[in-house]
């Protein structure tokens, strides 16, 4: 992937607050391998793909909560400690 020179890839105030219409702390959109969007409401159960701290591979884990962090990076709550979602896959 390309990344243009010079351009922001971060949002607004406007565009944030546009967001937020549609998405919450307790809820996540994920759109499916087949094409369907759907909402996944926490709790919800992730795997470890990535040893991160006491998890290891294969784990089954519980999101409590779903934030952002300031560069718009999607966090999973666990253990009301705050993991990236790229360590873990999401289990439908």
């Amino acid at each position: 992937m390309e990344f243009l020179s010079g351009v922001s890839f971060l949002m607004n105030e406007r565009e944030i607050h546009e967001i937020n219409k549609y998405c919450n702390s307790s809820s996540l959109l994920v759109i499916t391998e087949t094409g369907i969007l759907l909402r996944v409401h926490c709790p919800f159960t992730v795997e470890v793909i990535r040893n991160v701290e006491a998890f290891s591979v294969g784990d089954l884990l519980t999101v409590i909560q779903v934030k952002m962090d300031r560069n718009l990076t999607l966090v999973y709550i666990i253990n009301n400690k705050g993991y990236y979602y790229y360590n873990f896959i999401l289990l439908l």
